[in-house]
């Protein structure tokens, strides 16, 4: 929490009454916020990375409460499809501005994709996922449902986020970050095969050799441009689609995608 010794200060120099709620596991932030929604506060913050983010959002879905962001994370993709400042290494240069976005920004309206399927098995790194209420009850059973404020993909960020809380490249932070946990998620990609529904039209079984990426926002794995132009605030998503690429076209994309 050292980066929040720094908020602090800041954020009441310029009037914030704060209560701090700190994580301890996975889908803790989802739970916290959601208790919150009923309670007097003019504003809820995830104080965090596009994980942190997502919890917090996905807890405060539906509600009339609005969402803060103060980035701190790896990739911060969710604060930078806003225009909020981000942290540049270990060095915030647009603190001052992210915290008068908290007080003075717009509200927005932004979507979310539901996502349900079958639950990943649990890792040393990250245990089984578990079911939240505030989610919503999954169609089949067995399935779990989750909501994607960012990106849905075939389960190479699934990879590389584990990968990541192993402590795999740590010394190296950002975008470069990404690209070398991308490259290993790649060259260690097994062909599996996927099944897509989207709305009332029938389903299809996919494999999933190559891209795809259901996304919200223009980047996603600390700034690249997966899907240029898109919004969070547009009413649709951005769906890119390229299958059966082999482990070295994945890796000779990666360049152009990150220049958008």
């Amino acid at each position: 929490m050292k980066q929040w010794d720094s908020f602090l200060p800041a954020l009441e120099e310029v009037g914030f009454e704060i209560s701090l709620y700190k994580t301890e596991y996975p889908g803790h932030a989802t739970e916290i916020s959601n208790s919150l929604v009923n309670e007097e506060y003019e504003l809820v913050v995830a104080v965090g990375g596009d994980g942190t983010v997502h919890e917090v959002a996905s807890g405060l879905r539906g509600s009339k409460t609005p969402l803060g962001i103060l980035p701190i994370g790896s990739g911060n993709d969710y604060a930078r499809a806003h225009g909020i400042p981000i942290p540049r290494g270990k060095k915030y240069p647009g603190m001052k501005e992210a915290i008068d976005i908290l007080g003075n920004g717009v509200d927005r309206t932004v979507g979310a994709v539901r996502v349900e399927g079958r639950p990943a098995i649990g890792h040393h790194s990250i245990p089984d996922p578990q079911h939240h209420s505030v989610d919503g009850t999954p169609e089949k059973e067995g399935y779990m449902v989750r909501w994607s404020f960012l990106e849905v993909d075939s389960g190479v960020t699934s990879v590389v986020n584990r990968m990541k809380n192993e402590g795999k490249f740590k010394w190296i932070r950002g975008q470069l970050k990404y690209t070398f946990l991308g490259i290993s998620a790649v060259l260690g990609w097994k062909k599996q095969n996927g099944w897509i529904k989207i709305d009332d039209n029938p389903g299809e079984v996919i494999e999933f050799s190559g891209l795809f990426c259901l996304s919200q926002c223009q980047t996603f794995g600390g700034g690249y441009k997966v899907t240029p132009g898109a919004s969070p605030v547009h009413s649709k998503p951005s769906l890119l689609l390229a299958f059966g690429l082999s482990k070295i076209q994945m890796l000779m994309v990666m360049g152009p995608l990150q220049k958008g």
